[in-house]
């Protein structure tokens, strides 16, 4: 079972701990010390930001008090009116997969409905994380969490001088290396219009113009293009401690494009910072390119080097109690024990009483949405949004009168009927090509195996024990089975899921259980043995015989 993870209010004294596994965190992650879109802080910038964040940071701690990770919630209101709170973290690189990450991303997200519940109640409000193409763990944890892909930006570096245009000033243009107080607000004024509607963008203010003042250092290059007295276009750099050089904003006004300023104005920054000493120049943008300024700085010698994705997620607090779940792996002795007692359950009813199962599967017969409801009701306390929607797509197909032409639906996508999350989908169809998927869930909580063995009225792929007796659709209930069993990103959920959050260290299996051959690939993918409901082995990996 995964170690318990426990969180508490930042406090000035655990700087120095957060400092050093942010420190091992960053080299063992690879992060870029020169990077424009992450950084390594030094103490003195990771003490302020935290004291300065105060009661929206949370310190996790393990069983004896250690210190294994951190998070932090930002927010800020966008142009559109939507509420956007941020929130960003990491684990001790000593105490990962252990299950910390996603306790700590559940912490973080409780913390932000409470925040997000003091705000104005009609806005929209989303919860927000950010994670590179470097971070394919972290990225597939939000999505599994349903988190989406927003937007993404691509961090450059100039690499071919070769490239570098000999650009002119086209005639009636001229260039000041400076700008008085009024001439920089005229042009956060005009950055804020070339970038109104884009994303992220915030609505001009007079506190956002102070910020975007802070953000430029006092001896930053300005370099501004103006035709008589009306603003062209501009750029602005600096370098920074580290040797490197940083592009931070370049722009051209609609009016005054294609006439080759945003040329002139990127070769006369990087000539300017390379006679200053730049070791390296970088920039960031748009990874689509939807703005060209992906296509301008590659043409000019510029080279990709890592994309951040910006992921999203909606917050809805009418529904708070259902997306705000406890996980399972932190229910206490008690909540197992009443969870589990045999006086309130029903032996293949899945953990509810005879009479709710009766009802959820007439509802599910129904209106899928509407088992769904019930299910958040009665499980709403220990279980997550997507496990109650997948378990209730499966007994859709699997228990339901119509369930063959369901399960056709299920599979050709009707996410539009039934309008619930992607993730449930995924689950739903690793569920229904794992018949044991749910003893996955349930069996490791109690014995630290992934429970793969028969049990009541469920048999190893056979559908809930519901294989149609018509010889045509056993076949194509067969195919569908066996299209969805060997397709590994269907299978590796409940293995993955059990090792790194409940520390499992077998699947038990039926001693003639089918597609054992698939049961022993993910035995050994996952460092799990294979073992038999009488505790014969099976197969013994490396890892346990250790």
């Amino acid at each position: 079972m995964n170690q318990q993870t426990s969180f508490r209010p930042y406090s000035p004294e655990d700087a120095s701990t957060i400092y050093d596994l942010t420190a091992r965190s960053a080299e063992l992650d690879r992060v870029d010390p020169r990077s424009t879109l992450e950084s390594v802080p030094t103490f003195e910038e990771l003490a302020e930001s935290l004291e300065n964040d105060g009661g929206d940071v949370l310190v996790g701690v393990d069983n004896e008090g250690n210190i294994v990770g951190y998070g932090q919630i930002r927010w800020w209101q966008e142009e559109d009116g939507t509420l956007v709170y941020l929130h960003s973290g990491m684990v001790d690189p000593d105490h990962r997969r252990k299950g910390h990450g996603s306790a700590l991303l559940g912490a973080l997200e409780a913390k932000i409905h409470e925040i997000a519940a003091t705000h104005d109640k009609d806005a929209p409000k989303v919860m927000g994380a950010n994670s590179s193409d470097a971070e394919p763990i972290k990225t597939a944890m939000l999505e599994k969490q349903g988190y989406g892909l927003v937007h993404s930006m691509v961090e450059m570096e100039f690499v071919q001088p070769e490239k570098l245009p000999d650009a002119q000033l086209p005639e009636g243009f001229t260039l000041r290396e400076s700008a008085t107080p009024e001439e920089q607000r005229q042009i956060y004024e005009a950055n804020k219009r070339i970038y109104e509607g884009t994303f992220g963008s915030v609505a001009p203010s007079e506190e956002n113009f102070e910020e975007f003042l802070e953000d430029i250092p006092e001896d930053a290059n300005w370099k501004v293009v103006w035709h008589e007295d009306e603003l062209a276009g501009f750029v602005i750099s600096t370098h920074k401690d580290n040797g490197a050089a940083e592009i931070m904003e370049v722009a051209v006004l609609p009016e005054f494009r294609r006439q080759g300023l945003a040329g002139f104005l990127m070769a006369e920054s990087i000539r300017s910072l390379q006679t200053e000493g730049a070791e390296l120049i970088r920039l960031h943008t748009d990874a689509d390119g939807k703005m060209g300024g992906r296509q301008l700085y590659e043409n000019i010698g510029f080279k990709a080097l890592k994309e951040h994705g910006r992921y999203r997620k909606p917050i809805s607090l009418e529904q708070e109690a259902h997306s705000d779940q406890v996980n399972l792996t932190e229910m206490t002795e008690d909540q197992l024990s009443e969870w589990f007692n045999p006086n309130n359950i029903h032996n293949g009813s899945h953990f509810m009483s005879p009479e709710d199962n009766a009802r959820f599967q007439q509802l599910c017969d129904s209106d899928l949405k509407e088992g769904i409801r019930f299910l958040r009701e009665r499980w709403g306390e220990y279980a997550d949004r997507e496990f109650i929607e997948s378990f209730a797509l499966v007994h859709w197909v699997g228990n339901s009168e119509n369930g063959l032409d369901n399960l056709e639906r299920l599979l050709g996508d009707s996410r539009h009927e039934v309008e619930i999350s992607t993730q449930g989908y995924r689950d739903a169809e690793a569920l229904i090509g794992n018949t044991r998927w749910l003893n996955a869930k349930f069996g490791v909580l109690v014995d630290g195996r992934v429970n793969l063995a028969s049990n009541a009225d469920i048999q190893t792929n056979q559908w809930h024990g519901l294989m149609p007796d018509d010889d045509v659709k056993r076949r194509k209930y067969t195919e569908w089975a066996n299209r969805l069993m060997t397709n590994e990103t269907n299978c590796i959920s409940p293995y993955e899921f059990a090792v790194d959050n409940w520390k499992a260290s077998a699947i038990v299996v039926d001693p003639d259980t089918p597609n054992m051959d698939l049961v022993v690939a993910m035995a050994k993918k996952y460092g799990l043995s294979v073992v038999d409901t009488s505790n014969n082995t099976l197969f013994e990996s490396n890892k346990s015989s250790q």
